[in-house]
């Protein structure tokens, strides 16, 4: 308790003395190495404009930042496990997994919710009860994002979360994406930007959306933390706070340098990235969605062995974010969980409304459709 209040303490003072305005975290902070996963892909674009931005040399002069590239979820948990690596962007359920197994790791702040579809090939199929066992589903990834997101809706609509898991193929989505239009095997893709935009070009048909599977939005990915990081060095981890909201702040305003790095990086057009970050449902934020739903399945249908607490999981910043409300849970605690908050209290109708109410009662006068 007492190492967490002063890992809290380090970061109030630091963005009371600084915080996204431009100082530096503490000329105090001259050494030591920030080692952090990074990747090619528009859900990296928050850590990939940090970089060429310089934003971590503007908080944390004088530490040497290591750029580590890693490729999957799987090696990620290893660096993680062999202490090579400090921050990673990962889903929700891939961070439940490697927290499940021992992993001392957690939830540092959001990233970013962004828009997914389930996509079909034939115009036959228009909601899951319509895919055969000959029509396969393409996913990036067993346990990860959208496996789930669609077991959560095959529940839902089928009565079944495994209804559609023998329609599962595993495929990376560039793959998918070239699948679906070459009819190479697969009838339908569950599918995020930029694929998403292109198969949709192409003429092809969403019947489910992410948000729609999910129940409301949920972040695609995360920022997670070592405990190492967290425990040892909370400053350093604080000037990557800073960092990271400069750099989130600067995508939402969709500033022209920032727009020319993201094209650079995903070879695209400066007007495809705009396409991209207007599209409904994108959003980078440092603020985590859906966390519970995510863990609340993973433990129903033993994909983890414990059900993690938002304490269990998420250091400081991310869990003050979401904050604690006395009486009925606030908004980004509904946002964990999806619980459908209270309803308003019915409308006062007047004298006459609860006269007219109380002879329908006595006179006991049914409604006819």
């Amino acid at each position: 308790m007492k190492r967490k209040f002063g890992v809290f303490l380090i970061l109030i003072v630091f963005f009371a003395l600084g915080g996204c305005g431009g100082s530096r975290i503490t000329s105090a902070v001259t050494s030591g190495t920030l080692r952090i996963a990074r990747g090619v892909a528009l859900n990296y674009a928050s850590i990939y404009v940090m970089e060429r931005k310089g934003l971590l040399e503007k908080y944390l002069p004088g530490i040497r930042i290591d750029w580590i590239e890693l490729g999957s979820p799987s090696a990620m948990s290893e660096a993680f496990a062999a202490n090579r690596l400090d921050i990673s962007v990962m889903g929700i359920p891939q961070t439940a997994i490697a927290w499940d197994k021992g992993l001392n790791i957690g939830i540092l702040s959001g990233n970013v919710s962004s828009p997914s579809e389930l996509i079909v090939r034939d115009s036959r199929i228009k909601s899951l009860a319509d895919f055969t066992s000959s029509d396969k589903i393409a996913v990036n990834g067993l346990g990860a994002n959208y496996q789930i997101m669609l077991s959560i809706a095959s529940e839902r609509e089928l009565g079944d979360p495994h209804a559609l898991d023998n329609n599962l193929v595993v495929m990376a989505n560039p793959d998918a994406t070239t699948a679906l239009i070459k009819g190479g095997g697969i009838s339908a893709h569950f599918v995020p930007l930029p694929y998403l935009a292109q198969e949709k070009n192409l003429g092809f048909k969403t019947i489910l959306t992410g948000p729609e599977a999910f129940g409301g939005d949920y972040s695609a990915s995360v920022i997670v933390a070592s405990k190492t990081l967290h425990d040892e060095n909370p400053a350093i981890m604080a000037g990557f706070l800073a960092a990271l909201s400069e750099s989130i702040s600067s995508i939402n305003q969709r500033h022209s340098d920032v727009l020319s790095i993201i094209a650079e990086t995903e070879k695209i057009t400066v007007e495809e990235v705009r396409q991209y970050l207007d599209w409904d449902g994108m959003n980078f934020t440092t603020v985590v969605y859906g966390l519970d739903v995510f863990t609340d399945y993973m433990f129903k249908e033993n994909y983890i062995s414990k059900k993690p607490t938002l304490e269990d999981i998420l250091w400081e910043p991310a869990l003050a974010a979401i904050g604690k409300r006395s009486g009925e849970p606030g908004i980004l605690e509904v946002a964990q969980k999806r619980v459908a908050p209270p309803p308003p209290p019915p409308p006062q109708i007047g004298i006459l409304g609860n006269s007219l109410a109380s002879l329908n009662s006595s006179c006991n006068i049914e409604k006819t459709v």
